[in-house]
Parts: structure tokens; sequence; C-alpha cells
């Protein structure tokens, strides 16, 4: 059985001499204890930093089936018919092009209802 390559990269910072944000570290340093250890408890950090990446994440949006959600969400709300290659372009402008618009709220309704 071969080992996987050894890498590092940085999941969380604190600097305790210039935050005041004391409380928020606590579960963080939470993850490197002996218990949470032996519970995987900074296994799943990991992970769930890792799938919410933007390179991560950005790869589910180029999924088929998000492509046919966007286009059946588009048709239903413009009534207009869009390409497969259409929906491609407008996610990958999406990702690379910097947006500057307000974060939208969760509970917010969504734009194509």
């Amino acid at each position: 059985m071969s080992a996987k390559p050894v890498f590092s990269k940085l999941v969380f910072d604190i600097d305790l001499l210039n935050d005041a944000n004391y409380k928020d570290y606590f579960s963080l340093f939470e993850l490197i204890t002996k218990k949470s250890i032996f519970k995987n408890l900074l296994d799943r950090y990991w992970k769930k930093v890792d799938s919410l990446s933007p390179n991560s994440l950005s790869k589910y949006l180029f999924d088929e089936s998000i492509i046919r959600l966007l286009k059946k969400n588009l048709k239903t709300k413009t009534g207009v018919n869009f390409s497969n290659e259409d929906i491609l372009d407008s996610i990958y402008q999406i990702i690379t092009i910097s947006l500057e618009i307000a974060k939208p709220k969760l509970n917010a309704e969504p734009f194509w209802r």
C-alpha cells in the first residue's frame, strides 16, 4: 500500500496580538486537541474547507445537471431557450471575472422564481 504524498495548506490562522475575536478561536483550538483528533474532527474540518474552496466548488458548477437546472429555470423565468454552451460560457465568465455584487441572503427568494 502506497502512502499519499504529504503537502501543507493553511486552513486557519490566528493572530492573538491584533485580533479581538477570541471566542471564534476556541473552536479552532479545539480542532487540534487530542480528543478532537481521535474523533477525526480535524479531518472533517479539512474536508469541509477543501470542499468549499473556490477551485473545488467551481468544478460542480460545470456539472451537466447544474447546467440543465439553470437552463430550465432560465427558460421558465424568461421564456427564452438557451443552449448548454450558452450556460457553460456564462458560468465560466462568472467564475473567472470578479463581480462586485452584494452577497445574497440565504432566505432570499431565488431569482428564477
